[in-house]
């Protein structure tokens, strides 16, 4: 059983199900192979990244006191993530800098990551399903969204790029403490939130999107029906916030070194601007997440600092408008109120409200939580149309696993990409070719 993963102590689970545990990650681990087999053919990135953020001292300096002890009190080129770093040098006292070794690593953390994904899909969904009809579905959902998740191309980036393997790290540790904090909101127990603590710990220490763990929580408490006016409730949360500012600092201050970010008193975009970016983030990563389409390793802020933006961006904080006003009778669906909040929690961070010390307006891999909802949307849409046509049941199965295996390929062509630094770079002057919009990137990290 993976960390976290004691799903027999939930009542509402289908015991069928669960002497099938072995079958349901079975499947999962052959999809995931046949989605990724590519990435162990890659190379490290040479020329994007890899050969500073892997490549280093820290990683080839072994574990000794002195080093280790480096790596958990000292900023890196603006990031302070140890438990990534430790990470890679554990990888490089196995084998040197084998490229097979790390891809290898982070196709394993994927896997387990979207075993972790199934296991707390099937417990959050017994707490927010309260009909008993609806709790039939709870298994099919779990499981088809752990499915797409583990072959979705949005994710790919994070798997076939050992540099970004920051996401995948910090993505273990913080769903595994969702895992076991979901048994703690039904079973309290003093051992549990020490564990969790630990957990979003370690979290930060891989990335620093895992500050957002305490909101996560209050929301599975909310749809958990737990008291949030409870002062007993709020005294439980006080480390986790604390905690997380005090992380939250650490980022900023670490950014702030290389003289980016919000402390950095350098040139940023105005504040209108960024309310625009943020509609935009909020659009272009949902819609990723749902229709995977056009994916690419770099996609450009439109305009530089001091420049205009161009008119076609202010389109988008209408069109989230429309859009919420359109699905505003879809939020009293609980399942649907919370995928949205729980998507819009994990990417708030990256929507540019704040300045952040990003060259790129979105990327692909820092969806890779909020991605679990798209792959919910995907599933819970699938389940609904079964329900209401079930005359045509044959024509919607063979769409899904059509779905499906359109997702596979994808994802199989994304890992490809991403073989070495020529491919990639074959990538963007496709895209200059291919589509006049973004001739702008011409000088742009493109050579």
């Amino acid at each position: 059983m993976l960390p976290g993963g004691n799903s027999h102590s939930y009542d509402n689970v289908n015991s069928s199900l669960l002497k099938n545990q072995v079958v349901i990650h079975l499947l999962i681990v052959l999809c995931c192979l046949l989605s990724y087999f590519p990435v162990f053919y890659n190379k490290f990135q040479n020329k994007w990244d890899d050969q500073w953020v892997v490549i280093n001292d820290y990683t080839s300096r072994g574990f000794n006191v002195d080093n280790i002890w480096s790596i958990l009190t000292e900023y890196y080129h603006g990031q302070y993530a140890p438990a990534n770093q430790l990470y890679y040098t554990f990888l490089h006292s196995l084998d040197g800098y084998n490229p097979l070794v790390f891809h290898s690593a982070s196709l394993l953390l994927h896997l387990i990551n979207s075993c972790l994904v199934y296991l707390l899909l099937t417990k959050l969904l017994t707490l927010i399903f309260k009909d008993d009809k609806e709790k039939d579905d709870i298994n099919i959902l779990a499981f088809l969204s752990s499915i797409i998740f583990v072959i979705h191309p949005v994710n790919a980036e994070a798997v076939a790029w050992v540099a970004a393997s920051k996401i995948l790290v910090y993505s273990f540790f913080y769903l595994w403490a969702l895992n076991i904090y979901v048994g703690h909101v039904r079973q309290p127990q003093n051992i549990n939130y020490l564990y969790i603590f630990v957990l979003f710990t370690l979290s930060f220490a891989g990335k620093e999107q895992a500050v957002t763990f305490p909101v996560c929580m209050v929301l599975i408490d909310y749809f958990a029906g737990r008291n949030i006016l409870d002062k007993r409730f709020w005294i439980e949360k006080i480390p986790f916030f604390i905690f997380s500012l005090f992380f939250g600092w650490l980022t900023i201050e670490s950014q702030a070194a290389i003289g980016s970010g919000l402390m950095s008193g350098s040139k940023e975009y105005p504040f209108p601007q960024r309310i625009v970016f943020a509609s935009y983030c909020i659009i272009e990563y949902a819609t990723k997440c749902v229709l995977p389409l056009k994916l690419s390793y770099i996609y450009p802020f439109p305009n530089d600092i001091g420049e205009q933006l161009p008119f076609r961006f202010y389109y988008y904080p209408v069109a989230l408008v429309a859009l919420i006003g359109f699905g505003w009778k879809a939020f009293k669906k609980p399942i649907i109120l919370f995928g949205v909040l729980f998507f819009i929690i994990h990417i708030c961070l990256l929507l540019h409200i704040m300045p952040i010390s990003r060259f790129a307006i979105t990327a692909d891999r820092y969806v890779y939580i909020s991605s679990i909802m798209g792959c919910l949307f995907i599933s819970f849409l699938y389940i609904s149309l079964k329900s209401k046509f079930n005359q045509h049941i044959g024509i919607i199965n063979i769409s899904m696993f059509f779905i499906l295996v359109s997702l596979i390929s994808y994802t199989n062509v994304r890992v490809r990409v991403w073989e070495d630094s020529i491919t990639l770079k074959k990538e963007i002057r496709n895209i200059l070719e291919s589509r006049p919009d973004f001739m702008e990137l011409k000088g742009r990290n493109t050579k």
